[in-house]
């Protein structure tokens, strides 16, 4: 088994994300806990922050202490938010999905690299 990559910053980590690429948040012990789906440039609000696809149980707080909706929904991947704070990791199980764009839909390779 390789050593682990350096992890990347906020800036780099966005900027190396493709379209359906899975994260993986830690709990507070530093257990993975959750995992989101990245949306890429198809979610992006329009204050430019990145979007995600995220479902929660009822109980749930966000970084703020806001409760989180119940359910499957679009939430922000905001510098400050739970989300990029306690990222582990990302994997890319799906490549060849780096764009978006109106058109036929190449078929993609399915893979499993995984993301520093």
């Amino acid at each position: 088994m390789g050593s682990r990559p350096e992890r990347a910053t906020y800036d780099e980590l966005i900027g190396r994300l493709y379209p359906a690429d899975l994260l993986y948040i830690r709990n507070e012990k530093g257990g993975l806990a959750h995992v989101i789906l990245w949306l890429g440039e198809v979610g992006v609000s329009p204050d430019g922050t990145p979007l995600i696809l995220d479902s929660t149980s009822p109980g749930h707080r966000d970084s703020r202490g806001v409760p989180i909706p119940n359910g499957v929904h679009i939430r922000p991947f905001s510098r400050d938010s739970w989300y990029a704070r306690d990222l582990s990791h990302a994997h890319r199980i799906i490549h060849g999905v780096q764009h978006m764009r109106e058109g036929e839909v190449a078929e993609a390779e399915e893979g499993g690299a995984l993301i520093p």
